[in-house]
């Protein structure tokens, strides 16, 4: 169960929309760009410990009638393991339908377009007996350094609790980019990732 619910939260923490600042509220944002061949490549803090996370868009699957969403699949390897999960996208969204393998009962809205700093919202997770409300509120962009280069970020906080355990997230979006940064405390367990290097689809 531990074990499904620490897998949860990684995803939970990893994919979560930004805001960006007044002046850029009509803008087209791209915060977690989806196209097949799309890579990430982390190095990952966690008590102190390093490690390298990479995440691709390994699959595409067409909607099988009108009106369907194209289904992402984003493939995590963490050292000899590989997480999995299954997301769409629109012109209003951005939608996690699965992880691992499991579907959500409803699909999770995880990025709203258009973005506006302040914007506060609770999404409900439920995915095989496990079920947790998720408080998010965005911010105005920072300014942020990591080995993949200086960006201007969007900035998210979300807030979960579920089975005795406090999960709370705090994210850094570039536009057409997706996460360059991301503090987590999962349970006491504080957990930081940083972008090395991005590669756009061919």
């Amino acid at each position: 169960m531990r074990t499904l619910l620490s897998g949860l939260a990684l995803v939970l923490v990893t994919s979560w929309a930004g805001a960006a600042d007044d002046k850029k509220d009509e803008k087209k944002l791209d915060l977690f760009p989806l196209s097949k061949g799309a890579k990430w490549e982390y190095e990952v803090s966690v008590m102190g410990q390093t490690k390298e996370v990479v995440q691709e868009v390994t699959k595409v699957t067409p909607g099988k009638k009108d009106g369907d969403r194209t289904i992402f699949t984003i493939s995590s390897k963490i050292d000899e393991q590989t997480i999995t999960e299954e997301m769409s996208a629109d012109d209003k969204a951005v939608y996690r339908h699965a992880f691992q393998g499991m579907a959500l009962d409803n699909p999770l809205t995880i990025l709203k377009y258009p973005y506006k700093a302040g914007s506060k919202w609770k999404e409900t997770i439920k995915i095989a007996k496990e079920e947790a409300e998720a408080n998010f509120e965005t911010f105005k962009p920072e300014e942020v350094k990591v080995a993949a280069g200086k960006y201007t970020a969007h900035v998210v906080v979300m807030e979960m609790e579920t089975m005795g355990q406090k999960v709370s997230s705090k994210n850094w979006y570039a536009d057409g980019v997706g996460i360059v940064k991301q503090e987590v405390d999962f349970g006491g367990i504080k957990i930081t990732m940083e972008l090395k290097k991005f590669t756009k689809s061919k």
